[in-house]
């Protein structure tokens, strides 16, 4: 037998049942393994694969060698029918703000085995689709039934060398069984003591959700039940930090529990103080304190850290990458106004190098970084240091802390905040200097509460050094003093303490400033670049420095012009023997004789000395005419360095840097002054500032506006700011400026226009009235002269007061008494509805009298009716007034309104007497309001066909022979009936007759006619006559009139011509024959007597 060789070493390969679910809740994967050497990993501080519940197996993937890579699980099975495969994916950028990857980088494979890994089948492919944030992934197992399998990840990566995305995949909640695993849950809504927590699920789907306060062990917290795809959990305790978990339900095979998963309850508002240190909130992941709040602006970010604090272990701190304009702010928990100027907030700050900056303000909005409102700006140092900042009056409720921005990549901690009251004797903060080389004076400056019920100081000043006590003491009510007769180049210190009753602060300070400017210092071991600067020409001024670190050139006085290009240049000789240097340079000018050469308003030139030697730079500059500046002295400096200026700094003391001072007159045109603002307007003056040169030797010329110039007052020899006194209340004014500079003037300013306030006090009254409706403004109960009423706050819109009110609104009142009031009273008007009128007949007729309560009056329910005796009276009358011949008014109240009155006209007439009866004879056609009898005067006939008739016979219809019932009224008020009894007959026709002659003579009984049967004839001397001719009557030639009569009825007269012709011989007188011969009979006069 060979000799055995060995030993072999062999592992088998690990095998689980289903369901099987691998949430990597450590740093280690039981049964995972890589497939080549670009490995994944696990991490639970990923920040582009937040959030994370626990661990995730990830590849980060920015090489060629990326592709490819992969990982395989253990083998899971025998797979049970209903298995399917789950997990959580996400593709997302390596850098802030970690977004989706472009879908052109590539893919990830998902293979399945059957055969412990040897082959593999190719299940999906998931596309980088560009989805932001984490995905689910789920497939059906009904193909491998009773198999076991393994699974397999491989990353596809599109690498480009001249063009690669670095970024990450990640993967979680691996799960292989029949229940489904629950959708990733969200909390979509928190408070003090509840939270709701949403997933994706249909609504009888069941769940269990496991949870407790942070820090909790699985399986000893509470679980509740769910069904559908929310919950609310009650009764939780605020301002803390939850955790929780969730599994899906299916009987008897739930699915695992996914989580843990986090949020947090709210807080209260804080009423009173608090202290945060960071100590208590979790380090593991980006995260802030409960109640706080971070607003992340772009690539930088905000988190506790267990490092780097003031008290240990924890800190807050920011960074802002590479960003330097977007806004990263630590905010505060909620208060109430921030207390209103009563609080303050202490904390301590440090930066990761010196001169970073953090801005300390205040928030209205937590979510809003527009609404940062800065209240101070701090300039920190490596150490931890003490910052104190009175809150100020106001309705923000949020303190925040922003990043300074100073520059890229830098980190700031914070730690220990305490919000507190102010102390009652409050110590001064902020000390500060302003100095002015002109007048050789300093403003000394601090800073405290606005709520403050003591401002009284006590300032100790001198030389810098001074020993307290040997100072000079001022005092001070206000936030600063001014010191005068100072020395230049001199350096001077100052302390300062509040002045309280029974108590003083302790002496703040010192505070040291120069009554100069920055004299750079040449460090011990200094370092020049070769000659490094060997020539400056500015104008006429040529000189040749020494390669020394300062040199100061103030005796050499240069004339300059402002606004003119001033040739300039500076030469260097660098050459170090290796090679040249570029030198950063830049030139300033003091233009506000303040001591500070600032670089946003006085740098005049900045430019870059190429890296050769020798090498001249153009450095021309022009000193701007900024319209404040006045002809004089002032200080010009020169500073470059090989790399120390690349960030302009006047005052850098360091090797391989020069720096040059020169003096400079100056001359400023005599400029326009502009922007004239008003700062302070009363009753009867107004206060002006302006821009202009210096604060001296200006004229005001003013008047009501409108008025020419050359006819106002005028003001000489004044200084800025400017206050004008009695000026006219409630008037308008213009106000022109110039500036006088030696014995010229420069041109008048434009005009500047301001209101002086009227001190007329706004009218007084309730703001809050109630008015009914149809009321006028006119009856709000508001004391005032001459008031007027307005919609708008603007008084823009006037309303009459007699304006009828009939909805609610709010009125703006204003009187005038000397002129009409700025302030005004508001007045909320609350107008109650009306109740409407009753319903009544206008005109009311009465018969002998009555009572106001005899008129019908229709009301609503439960309304009350009210009789007044004219429009506007108050009195009101009973309802057992007698009524007249007058108008009445009535209305209904409900109580709480009265409606508007309507008016009642009232008749009151006399019941008329019955009439007397009598016959009445019609010949002829009538009609019933044609028939005459003996009524009074004023009263209406009315005729009824019987004793009970209801209505009356129309005056159109006509009469026939009956006995009708007849009545006569005064308006209503009608008689009792009586019978009339009515004969009619027809008309009569006159009689046929003819022209009748009689030779003779003849009597009227002889004349002839034709009647109707039974008629009697009737003849008359003439057509009026009222007595009928005898029959024995004799006739004569003329005209006569006949009529007939009948049952009492008479027809009209015919006329009817009668002759009578005489029967006597005639009588003629003698003829002369001799006279007719040759004549016609019609020519003989004769004369005939009949």
């Amino acid at each position: 037998m060979s000799t055995w060789r060995g030993p072999f070493t062999f592992m088998t390969q690990k095998v689980t049942t289903s369901p099987w679910f691998e949430g990597f809740a450590s740093a280690t994967a039981d049964g995972w393994n890589n497939i080549s050497s670009s490995v994944f990993n696990l991490s639970n501080s990923i920040s582009a694969l937040m959030p994370m519940t626990d661990y995730v197996i990830y590849k980060n993937l920015y090489t060629a060698d990326g592709n490819g890579s992969g990982i395989t699980s253990l083998n899971v099975g025998p797979i049970l029918t209903g298995d399917k495969l789950a997990f959580n994916y996400k593709m997302a950028m390596f850098s802030n703000p970690y977004g989706p990857v472009d879908a052109s980088t590539g893919s990830v494979d998902v293979f399945i085995s059957t055969d412990y890994g040897l082959n593999y089948t190719l299940l999906t492919n998931l596309p980088y689709n560009e989805v932001d944030g984490w995905q689910d992934f789920e497939t059906p197992l009904n193909s491998y039934i009773g198999q076991i399998v393994k699974i397999k990840i491989v990353a596809n990566y599109n690498y480009d060398p001249d063009d690669y995305v670095d970024h990450y995949i990640g993967f979680d909640n691996f799960y292989i069984g029949s229940c489904p695993l629950p959708s990733t849950p969200i909390v979509t809504n928190v408070s003090t003591n509840t939270a709701v927590i949403n997933w994706e699920a249909s609504a009888t789907d069941l769940f269990e959700i496991e949870y407790g306060l942070a820090g909790f062990t699985s399986g000893t917290g509470t679980i509740v039940s769910a069904t559908g795809n929310s919950i609310t959990l009650n009764n939780l305790v605020l301002a803390s930090n939850y955790e929780y978990f969730i599994r899906r339900v299916c009987g008897t095979n739930n699915s695992p529990w996914l989580g843990k998963f986090k949020f947090s309850t709210t807080c209260e508002v804080f009423t009173t103080g608090f202290t945060e240190n960071f100590d208590s909130t979790d380090s593991t992941n980006p995260t802030v304190s409960v109640c706080w709040s971070f607003l992340d602006g772009g690539v930088g970010y905000g988190t506790v850290i267990d490092w780097n604090s003031s008290s240990t272990p924890n800190s807050y701190y920011m960074y802002n990458d590479s960003d330097i304009t977007n806004a990263y702010i630590l905010v505060s928990p909620e208060t109430l106004n921030l207390n209103d100027g009563t609080y303050r907030v202490r904390f301590k700050a440090r930066s990761g190098s010196n001169g970073y900056k953090l801005k300390f303000g205040t928030m209205s909005n937590k979510l809003d970084a527009a609404t940062f409102t800065q209240l101070q700006e701090f300039s920190l140092t490596g150490d931890y240091q003490e910052f104190v900042v009175y809150l100020p009056v106001g309705t923000n409720d949020f303190f925040a802390f922003k990043h300074g921005q100073a520059g890229a990549y830098q980190s700031i901690y914070i730690d220990d905040v305490v919000y507190e009251p102010n102390p009652t004797c409050v110590e001064p903060v902020l000390l500060g200097a302003s100095i002015d080389l002109v007048g050789l004076t300093a403003d000394l400056t601090w800073s405290g509460p606005e709520v403050v019920t003591n401002n009284n100081f006590e300032i100790e000043w001198g030389e810098a050094g001074f020993v307290q006590g040997t100072g000079t003491i001022a005092e001070s009510t206000s936030y600063s003093t001014s010191i005068t007769n100072l020395v230049a180049e001199e350096g001077y210190s100052f302390y300062v303490r509040r002045i309280c009753t029974g108590e003083n602060t302790a002496w703040v300070g010192p505070y040291t400033f120069e009554m100069g400017y920055c004299i750079p210092v040449q460090p011990e071991f200094y370092s020049v670049d070769n000659l490094g600067v060997t020539n400056i020409t500015i104008d006429n001024l040529n000189v040749n420095p020494t390669p020394i670190m300062y040199t100061s050139y103030l005796n050499e006085i240069l004339t300059l012009n402002s606004d003119e290009l001033i040739s300039s240049s500076m030469t260097f000789n660098t050459d170090s023997g290796f090679s040249s240097y570029t030198y950063d340079t830049h030139i300033w000018i003091d233009l506000n004789n303040n001591g500070v050469f600032e670089n946003n308003t006085e740098k005049v030139f900045t430019g870059v000395a190429l890296a050769e030697s020798p090498t001249t730079l153009n450095t021309s500059f022009i000193i701007p005419n900024t319209g404040n500046n006045l002809t004089g002295e002032y200080r010009i400096r020169i500073a470059t360095a090989d790399s120390a200026q690349s960030t302009p700094s006047p005052c850098y003391a360091g090797s391989y840097s020069h720096i040059f001072d020169f003096k400079a007159t100056v001359t400023f045109p005599c400029n326009q002054p502009s922007n004239i603002n008003f700062v302070d307007v009363g009753f009867d003056y107004a206060t002006l500032d302006w821009q202009g040169q210096g604060n001296t030797n200006f004229e005001i010329e003013y008047g009501l506006t409108g008025f020419t110039q050359g006819s106002g007052t005028v003001i000489q020899n004044a200084t800025k700011p400017y206050t004008i006194n009695n000026l006219t209340p409630g008037s308008t004014y213009d106000f022109y400026i110039r500036k006088k500079c030696g014995n010229i003037f420069s041109d008048w300013s434009t005009v500047a226009t301001t209101y002086v306030f009227c001190d007329t006090p706004e009218p007084t009254g309730a703001n809050s009235q109630t008015l009914i409706q149809y009321e006028l403004l006119s009856d709000l109960a508001i004391v005032g002269q001459n008031l007027k009423f307005y919609t708008d706050p603007g008084l823009t819109q006037e309303v009459p007061v007699s304006t009828v009110l009939n909805v609610s609104g709010t009125y703006f009142v204003t009187q005038t008494i000397n002129c009409e009031s700025d302030a005004y009273l508001i007045v909320d008007v609350t107008v109650t509805p009306r109740i409407a009128q009753p319903i009544v007949d206008s005109n009311q007729n009465f018969c002998n009298g009555g009572t106001l309560a005899d008129i019908p009056v229709t009301l609503l329910p439960g309304a009350t009716v009210i009789w007044y005796a004219d429009e506007t009276s108050a009195t009101i009358l009973p309802e057992t007034t007698v009524v007249t011949n007058n108008t009445y008014y009535v209305a209904q109240t409900d109580g709480v309104t009265t409606s508007i009155r309507v008016q009642v006209n009232v008749t009151v007439n006399p019941t008329p007497v019955d009439l007397v009866s009598q016959p009445i004879h019609l010949c002829g056609a009538a009609t019933f309001g044609n028939l005459v009898i003996n009524n009074l005067p004023g009263t209406t006939v009315k005729w009824y066909v019987s004793p009970t008739a209801i209505t009356p016979i129309d005056g159109n219809v006509p009469v026939s022979t009956g006995t009708y019932y007849v009545t006569q009224a005064f308006g209503i008020c009608e008689s009792q009936r009586v019978a009339f009894q009515i004969s009619q007959y027809d008309a009569l026709e006159r009689p046929l007759a003819s022209t009748q002659i009689f030779c003779g003579s003849g009597t009227v009984a002889e004349l002839v006619a034709d009647g109707v049967n039974g008629a009697q004839i009737l003849w008359y001397a003439s057509s009026t006559a009222v007595t009928t001719l005898s029959p024995a009557a004799v006739l004569s030639t003329g005209t006569y009139y006949v009529a007939q009569t009948i049952n009492g009825c008479t027809s009209d007269r015919r006329a009817v011509a009668v002759r009578v012709i005489s029967t006597t011989a005639p009588q003629v007188s003698p003829i002369n024959l001799n006279s007719i011969i040759n004549t016609k009979l019609t020519d003989w006069n004769l004369d005939v007597q009949i």
